[in-house]
């Protein structure tokens, strides 16, 4: 990317094991550790999840509060 270039990453939260993880905010904070500025975190798609995804075989585990998943459009500047 050169410097001082604009990207833009459309990334998502997960619920593994029922701990959620803002994937979001922690690809984020590794850009802003690799140098990049964080421009902005836009949340653009919101879906508030039911047992049905919570409790599936993949996500399974004890999910103490009602948890959301939903995208975020992470806006970084190259330094």
């Amino acid at each position: 990317m050169r410097p001082g270039g604009v990207v833009i990453v459309v990334i998502g939260n997960n619920i593994l094991q029922g701990i959620e993880f803002q994937t979001d905010r922690l690809f984020a904070e590794i850009a802003e550790m690799e140098g990049f500025e964080i421009a902005g975190l836009y949340e653009v798609r919101s879906k508030r999840t039911g047992n049905s995804i919570v409790n599936s075989s993949v996500r399974v585990g004890t999910v103490n509060k009602r948890t959301r998943l939903y995208e975020t459009a992470v806006e970084l500047r190259a330094p």
